[in-house]
This record gives structure tokens, sequence and C-alpha cells, in this order.
């Protein structure tokens, strides 16, 4: 990964300068931030230079209002990578220090941004802001682009299910079980990393084991029992999650213990990441060991019918005869956004139905197949115009061939 860490009152890394920005904080890089990486992607294309997203840390809640900054939905390192997937070739971690909050957004825009990092252009949302007492809105940076000719696109806000997909909603789905909603806003699960430390091996004496996962600094759903998956080494497995107490053994400090089903073998010491895929219940004091053995037996079989249900509903999704006047204007918008830039390097692309739900299919062709940044940058990138100038459209899905 491309990724720089940069003290403001340094010069800039070299490899940083003379790029198209997007500045925030990014967390759980949701599908508007995703959206944003491919606006990115395209002013520098057009520009002729590459997209930077740059990010901050700490939260600058850190220094203003000391423990009140959120627990993070995603760690760094992960966020760094989910923006460059997104379409960001690099991402500047700039260092948040208390006379970095100080500085006006005029100074930071002409200091910082334009001067240090020799900025070429800027992607922001409509609700970005920047400077001492977040006083750089977004009119404000226009009028400083405008004086300094470089180009400005702020996105609107993308939404979902009625509302503005941001970091607080999702983290206000996570804060209430609700991480269904929590993977629509996201365009994916809900993760928690961490180790696998030493339990009580109850769970492998009752026949069903679990991974007791410590050092989880990301925000965990509340209280219950979860379907998931986990994931070590790049191998996924269907899993069965409970967060909180044992009551049943009169345990009652709060673990995050994991059943991988069908893993064989030894996870202690080991990194593992959970993907919350839904909520399957309360915890629950039961009356005996059997009862409990009775309906973990259920949990895991919900949670392997959910996890499968998961893997395969990109090739489940139903699809519907749509209108040959609808696919005419998909292909419009194809022909204008996305077809020249791929069939410039030997790829193409390919509507290959809309389904009921109105959401445009495509296939990637040539060299363009199989790139995950490519691929993501080039569904956000092109979402908003396409919406624009088909309505009826939701979205843009890649699918494999």
């Amino acid at each position: 990964m491309s990724v720089h860490l940069w003290d403001w009152q340094t010069p800039a890394p070299e490899a940083c300068r003379g790029a198209v920005l997007a500045l925030g904080n990014f967390d759980g890089v949701h599908r508007g931030h995703a959206d944003l990486m491919g606006r990115l992607q395209a002013m520098a294309r057009r520009l002729a230079t590459f997209p930077m997203a740059v990010t901050f840390d700490p939260h600058p809640l850190h220094f203003l209002a000391p423990g009140a900054d959120p627990i993070p939905l995603a760690a760094l390192s992960r966020r760094c990578e989910w923006l460059q997937q997104a379409g960001a070739s690099k991402v500047l971690i700039l260092k948040v220090t208390p006379e970095l909050l100080q500085l006006s957004p005029e100074f930071f825009f002409h200091e910082v941004l334009s001067g240090k990092l020799h900025a070429r252009g800027f992607v922001e949302g409509p609700n970005f802001a920047f400077g001492k007492d977040r006083a750089g809105t977004p009119q404000v940076l226009q009028t400083l682009c405008e004086a300094s000719g470089l180009p400005l696109e702020i996105a609107a806000p993308m939404m979902q299910d009625g509302d503005i997909v941001s970091s607080s909603r999702i983290r206000q789905a996570i804060m209430a079980g609700d991480v269904r909603l929590a993977e629509r806003l996201l365009g994916r699960p809900h993760e928690a990393e961490g180790v696998v430390g030493r339990g009580a091996s109850r769970g492998q004496r009752i026949g069903f084991p679990t991974a007791n996962l410590e050092g989880i600094t990301t925000l965990l759903p509340p209280i219950g029992v979860y379907a998931a998956w986990g994931e070590m080494e790049g191998e996924r497995w269907p899993a069965a999650i409970n967060l909180g107490p044992n009551p049943t053994f009169a345990e009652h400090h709060d673990k995050v213990e994991a059943h991988l089903i069908g893993f064989q073998g030894s996870l202690f010491g080991r990194p593992l990441r959970l993907g919350f895929l839904d909520r399957l219940r309360n915890v629950t004091a039961f009356p005996s060991v059997e009862a409990l053995q009775q309906q973990l037996k259920q949990d895991i079989a919900a949670a392997q019918a959910i996890f499968q249900s998961n893997r395969s509903q990109s090739s489940a999704i139903k699809t519907v005869a749509a209108p040959q006047e609808l696919r005419q204007r998909v292909e419009v918008v194809l022909n204008s956004t996305l077809r020249p830039i791929l069939q410039d390097t030997g790829g193409n692309v390919i509507l290959v139905d809309i389904t009921e739900d109105k959401v445009a299919r495509i296939s990637l062709q040539g060299t363009c197949r199989g790139c995950p940044s490519t691929v993501m940058s080039i569904i956000m990138g092109i979402e908003s115009e396409l919406r624009d100038m088909v309505p009826e459209i939701a979205y843009l899905e890649v699918i494999g061939d």
C-alpha cells in the first residue's frame, strides 16, 4: 500500500505532492466515501495526475474534547486499505496536533494544502469542514479554490433508505445491533479484529469451541448472539459470535467469543477478523448445559445459512426484462463515462441485466477485470451521474463472469 505519515510542519513527502485531494476522517470508508474516491480518481485522470486521500490521526476530538472522541468504526490501517481499493492511489495520514487544530482555514489551505502539498484540485462531500472551529465550509473552500484557480467538486450526499449515508448513522446502527443496516451503508459487513487469547475452554468441553478475541479497538455491536464470518490468513469460515457474558456458567464479564464453523486446529495467538452479518438473539441464561447445547446448535445452523445466503446473494438476485428504452439510457451513460476509458486500455463493459430492484449489473471485460480498486472506483465514480440521467436505476453492480 502507498501510505504516508506526515507532520504538516515538515516538508511534505515528495511522492505526495501534486495530487488532487479528498480530505476527511473517512471513518469506516462507507459507500459515500467510496463515491468520493471514484470522483477523485476521475478528476485526477482529467488533470493527468494522481488521486490522494488525506485522513487524520488521531481524531481531532482527541485534543478538542478529550474522552469524547468516538470509538472508530475501523482501524487506521484498514481505513487506508479501503480508501485505496476505492480509488485513491495514495493515502496521506496527517498527524493531528493541537497546533494543527488552531490553523485558520485560509492558512491551512495556502500553506499546507496548496503550499506544501501543491494540491491540483479537490473533491469533498457536502458536510466537509476544515480549519480552526471547523470554519472552513465547502463555501469557504470554493472561494479559496476559485481565487487559486483550482478545481473543486462538492459531491451530493449519498442516500440509502431515505437518509444520508454517514459514519454517524452507521455508528448508530451498530450500537442498536442493526448490523444489516450497517452493511447496507458500508457496502460490506462491519468488522472487528483482534488476537485470539486464552479462555476457560468451556466451549471445547461442551462440543462448541470458541476463540476469545482480545485487543479489539473498534466499535462493537451490543450484547447478543450474531451470525458472522471469521477470517484468518485470507480464508473465511461461517461463524456464530457471542458478545457479552455467559450467564449459564455464572460468568458476568463481557467477552467476544467466536465459534468458527468447520474450523479445525488451534487459533491461540493468531489474528482473527470478524464480519457481522445479522443479529440472532439476546444473551440468555439457560437452565442446563443440555438446553444451552440445543440452542447453540440452532445458532450455528442459522449462522451458517446466513453466511451462505450472504455469499451467494449476487448470483441469486432476481432480474427483470427491462424495457429497451431503459437499457438504452443506461448504455448512453456507459458510453459517455466508462467505455472510452476502458477501451483505451484494452477493456470494455457489458450491461448484463437490470434487476427487479433496478440495479444495473455490469461485467468488466479485457484488461480491466479483476482489479478491486478499478472495480470500486468505476462503481462509485459514475453512479451519481447514472442516477441523475436515469433516476430509475438504484446503483451499479459489477459481477463476475
